[in-house]
């Protein structure tokens, strides 16, 4: 930024007394597929199989270490500003299921109101059954699941559509679902079709509006706007 900073809690307080911010989230998540890769491609060529199996395993093992990690510091940063910043932590299939209903209840214990995904980040399908425990466990505790939907990046991440979130508003009734970017062009269709079916299911308009008369650049006109938020109620 034209400021130099670096994203430290430090930057941000005083930015939001100057800009008039009351209250922030942290949308912390891990991404543990790029970590993962990297740590992959590090290891020595020469292994055994069998070599290669017990560090891929304890790659996973120090991998679910770093999802607990950051959830800790989250809250955390969180429990010592809390008229400011409030915790929203983050899952990962790398996670064994009672891992991550562990470590949830610890982050709703510490005040974390939910998570956020990130499909085309995290490279993780949101119907990967391996995140059923940790759904499970959001519903159980009233917290709430933000996910990135849409496009991100140039890159159209099939997981990350609309779509892809059906059997999680189906298998979880009760589990406040809410798709950034209204569902993400080009899919905002979709993302009106899966509201019609699960009520559970709501949105934010974040990177969706243009504030102008005419779309551009992905976004939406006034008119096409304002008729996308009658259809999604």
């Amino acid at each position: 930024t034209p400021q130099g900073w670096s994203g430290t809690i430090e930057e941000l307080l005083p930015f939001m007394e100057q800009n008039g911010i009351e209250k922030i989230i942290q949308v912390n998540f891990t991404p543990v597929w790029d970590m993962h890769q990297a740590a992959l491609r590090r290891l020595p060529a020469d292994q055994s199989p069998a070599q290669r199996a017990e560090a891929e395993a304890e790659l996973r093992r120090e991998m679910a270490g770093r999802v607990v990690r950051r959830n800790e510091w989250t809250c955390q940063v969180a429990q010592e500003h809390p008229d400011k910043i409030v915790a929203y932590v983050g899952i990962d299939p790398v996670e064994d299921g009672e891992t991550m209903s562990r470590d949830l209840e610890t982050c709703h214990q510490r005040g974390a109101r939910g998570i956020k995904l990130h499909p085309a980040v995290q490279r993780v399908a949101p119907n990967d059954r391996a995140l059923w425990p940790g759904y499970e466990t959001l519903q159980r505790l009233g917290m709430a699941v933000l996910s990135h939907s849409g496009p991100f990046g140039g890159i159209d991440f099939e997981p990350s559509r609309p779509r892809s979130f059906e059997e999680v508003a189906r298998d979880f009734p009760n589990l406040t679902l809410v798709l950034a970017h209204c569902g993400g062009g080009p899919y905002h269709d979709e993302a009106a079709e899966l509201v019609s079916r699960h009520p559970n299911v709501y949105f934010d308009c974040t990177g969706v509006a243009s504030g102008s008369s005419e779309a551009g650049e992905g976004r939406l006109s006034d008119d096409e706007i304002v008729g996308l938020f009658r259809r999604l109620g």
